[in-house]
């Protein structure tokens, strides 16, 4: 529902209004308006630097030209610190104004929701503990049984006797072995009347001790290259040109920078 008022307030922003509609002006209309008498006139000032760069030497054939761009650049980094700062003062008391309605709640909501995972999950860690006690008890009950089964198949005294007997204790034993594993979730599974299943989920989780005696060897198929390169930046920012690092090429890179003095 919220999701639905969003985009309809981004659709009502776009579309036109109708002829002769009596409408009052969208939340986001009256902002983009009131954004275009505020800011319309600085926004209008990139029209012209871009006629001038599309105007100017596609390529730098002479330090005539050099100086043509570094003018046109110069005037558009203006702009653009200007009008990127403008930007984000003009959203930051939005987003302000929205996260502040909506905190409470969502706080409120968050915490509700974690406290109820939390006691559900001590509730279901003993149920399955108590249930996994049971079945243990239950499995060893029926190991006797086998064992005395087949105690008293070697020690009958007829035939007959120790078949049966011999046959009760190899059904006890497939019983047991053929018994499928179960796991918390099957200890734990309870369904609502409205339809909630709830259960436990096993994740696997690990925690690491001593990050030195990680093999990274082992676990470089799993590594993020954007972390690699991460990794890689910091070094070569720090040792320069004394960087030796196997696989990674280190150079200067040079780029034409533009001063107002």
């Amino acid at each position: 529902m919220a999701q639905a008022r969003i985009n309809q307030l981004a659709d009502d922003a776009e579309a036109p209004a109708p002829a002769g509609h009596n409408k009052p002006p969208t939340t986001l209309e009256m902002l983009k308006a009131d954004l275009q008498e505020v800011y319309g006139a600085q926004i209008a000032e990139v029209d012209p630097v871009a006629e001038r760069a599309n105007a100017a030497p596609a390529d730098i054939a002479s330090d005539e030209d050099l100086a043509t761009w570094a003018k046109i650049g110069v005037d558009a980094s203006k702009l653009f610190k200007a009008l990127d700062a403008a930007r984000l003062n003009e959203k930051r008391p939005v987003v302000a104004a929205v996260d502040g309605f909506f905190d409470s709640a969502v706080t409120r909501a968050n915490r509700i929701s974690v406290a109820a995972i939390q006691k559900a999950t001590i509730w279901n860690k003993k149920k399955a503990e108590k249930a996994r006690a049971a079945q243990a008890a239950e499995d060893e009950r029926l190991r006797k049984e086998a064992e005395e089964k087949r105690l008293a198949a070697d020690f009958a005294t007829d035939e007959a006797t120790a078949t049966v007997a011999a046959a009760e204790a190899a059904a006890i034993e497939t019983r047991i072995d053929a018994a499928p594993e179960r796991t918390a979730a099957d200890f734990t599974r309870v369904r609502t009347d409205d339809g909630i299943v709830a259960t436990t989920r096993a994740d696997w989780k690990f925690e690491i001790v001593d990050a030195a005696k990680i093999d990274l060897n082992a676990i470089r198929l799993f590594i993020d290259p954007k972390a690699i390169a991460t990794a890689v930046s910091k070094i070569v920012k720090s040792q320069k040109g004394a960087t030796k690092i196997e696989g990674v090429r280190v150079y200067q890179d040079e780029t034409a920078t533009f001063q107002q003095r």
